[in-house]
């Protein structure tokens, strides 16, 4: 029992040190190329959720036709739905590498979106790909 409350001044110290100062103060995080609040992406987070919102209405209106809807648009709804979800944590973390994967995943999405007729399914990977592809590059740093 003594053996806990030796100096109980110095452990106040300690954890008025440790309070006060901040982890990431330091030079080194200063240094890491990080992405700012883009308006190109948010505007690229906006319309992927409004198409995959768009594509879950179609799978349900389709009825008994949903498995053929699933057969021809399956890899493209699932790589879409990923390269959403990649988008918004690159965001939220501000990580370029993580923006870059989810640009080249949505370029993918558009190869996978099925029959060159279907232009329709082309349309919103490819601009996506494309938005966040010029919201990555254009900053630089998010200082």
């Amino acid at each position: 029992m003594t053996d806990q409350q030796k100096n109980p001044e110095v452990d106040k110290e300690k954890e008025a040190f440790v309070s006060d100062e901040s982890l990431f103060q330091n030079d080194e995080m200063k240094s890491e190329k990080r992405v700012g609040n883009s308006v190109i992406l948010s505007i690229a987070l906006f319309l992927a959720i409004a198409y995959i919102v768009l594509l879950l209405f179609a799978l349900f209106a389709m009825g008994a036709w949903i498995g053929g809807f699933l057969y021809f648009l399956g890899i493209h709804i699932i790589s879409f739905v990923i390269a959403t979800i990649l988008l918004w944590n690159g965001m939220v973390n501000s990580n370029k590498a993580t923006l870059y994967i989810a640009a080249a995943i949505y370029f993918f999405s558009f190869i996978a979106a099925g029959d060159p007729d279907w232009v329709i399914n082309h349309i919103p990977p490819l601009v996506e790909a494309i938005l966040v592809f010029i919201g990555t590059i254009l900053f630089k740093n998010g200082e």
